[in-house]
């Protein structure tokens, strides 16, 4: 996304800008299809597919209090759909490591805010 950073002005709203993603897929002529709803995605997720998706990670708690309606910050993470698994990648903030689970929702929660299927 620095190139991004570098050509347009932003959009973020809280430091997250899932949107702008779609400049970098676009400009590097990955075809991909954009979804701003949990459901589509996944009902147009094939076995094989890889998804980039943002979402908010579970609440703040600040003294030892649940705050929560104050997201922890936002995390994206890369997905490749494996027959009735998924297979995250950076999965705790480390690009090299990947965990799978036997549902995407297991992972992220209720947090979704946008997710792309690269074509």
């Amino acid at each position: 996304l620095k190139e991004y950073n570098k050509l347009r002005p932003s959009t973020r709203i809280l430091g997250v800008a899932p949107h702008e993603i779609d400049y970098v897929l676009s400009n590097h002529s990955i075809p991909h299809k954009g979804y701003d709803n949990y459901t589509d995605l996944r009902r147009n997720m094939k076995d094989g597919d890889i998804v980039i998706v943002t979402f908010w990670n579970e609440t703040f708690t600040s003294r030892g209090k649940t705050l929560p309606w104050l997201p922890a910050g936002a995390h994206t993470v890369a997905v490749l759909k494996s027959g009735k698994s998924y297979v995250v990648y950076n999965y705790d903030g480390d690009s090299s490591s990947s965990n799978r689970y036997t549902s995407l929702k297991e992972y992220i929660g209720e947090g979704y805010i946008y997710g792309y299927i690269l074509k």
